[in-house]
């Protein structure tokens, strides 16, 4: 029988466009949807940080007041920590005691590290050079509100998840996962598992590889186990595994035509 090969390019274009996007989606919660495949676009509804805070540890003030002076002594107003904000505004005089993570009040512009100030009593001491805005972290800094979080299509990470979180998802729509089953086939193939290995017998390395190769979350992986050099045995088989499966991967045949190896797809 004579056949007449297909270049590598050409088959790989084929397979392409045979490919029909598989468009079934179901609903996660976040921490469940690692390694997940994103259904849709998902933009943040919010900007983060919702609001400027600390990036360390230090004291808050409005630079002005040290351009102008910076040998002033400024009056310790209150605290601010993360979670519980300080909510009068400081004047120019002051300072506030703020720790990483904290909301700056109204009236400060600039924070300097615990470590660069001098602190006698309920005053404060500025001992270096400062630029305004310093050690702080902007609205909007980490995303925008509308900015894209996670793209359609994208193959969700533990990153991933701890954005989505920080803009305020709790679920999100990803893709159903894909069935894939994987067959061996050929007379000379038997299971690791078999103790006793008869003269010409090997044992089936592809199926445990592949089996391992596609060990993702996004798939559901079915070996359907070996299958002799049976012409109607292989027919059943695929005709089971094409009907189960959005995926049929086989291992085995020949590398030319003969009576005995029926299985030409890899």
């Amino acid at each position: 029988m004579s056949i007449t090969p297909t270049k590598l390019e050409i088959a790989r274009d084929l397979l392409k466009e045979s490919i029909v996007e598989k468009d079934k989606k179901t609903q996660l919660i976040i921490h469940k949807a690692q390694e997940r495949i994103n259904y849709r676009t998902i933009k943040s509804r919010l900007n983060l940080p919702t609001t400027a805070n600390s990036a360390v540890d230090g004291y808050g003030i409005l630079h002005q007041t040290f351009l102008n002076n910076p040998e002033t002594e400024f009056e310790i107003a209150g605290i601010a920590k993360a979670g519980h904000p300080y909510k009068k505004k400081i004047l120019p005089h002051q300072a506030i005691e703020i720790y990483t993570g904290a909301i700056m009040p109204e009236g400060v512009d600039t924070i300097v590290m615990h470590e660069k100030c001098k602190r006698s009593n309920n005053r404060v001491i500025i001992n270096e050079k400062v630029k305004q805005n310093q050690n702080m972290r902007p609205i909007g800094e980490n995303l925008k509100r509308g900015e894209v979080v996670v793209k359609k299509g994208k193959l969700l990470n533990a990153a991933d998840i701890g954005q989505l979180a920080a803009s305020g998802n709790n679920e999100i729509d990803i893709y159903a996962k894909l069935n894939v089953s994987v067959i061996s086939t050929g007379d000379e193939l038997i299971s690791s598992k078999v103790n006793k290995r008869l003269s010409g017998q090997i044992y089936d390395s592809n199926k445990p590889m592949l089996l391992s190769l596609l060990d993702h979350n996004f798939l559901n992986i079915h070996d359907f186990g070996i299958v002799k050099d049976n012409r109607n045995e292989l027919a059943i088989k695929f005709a089971d595994a094409l009907s189960k499966n959005d995926v049929v991967i086989s291992s085995g045949g020949g590398v030319r035509w003969n009576r005995r190896s029926y299985a030409k797809c890899y």
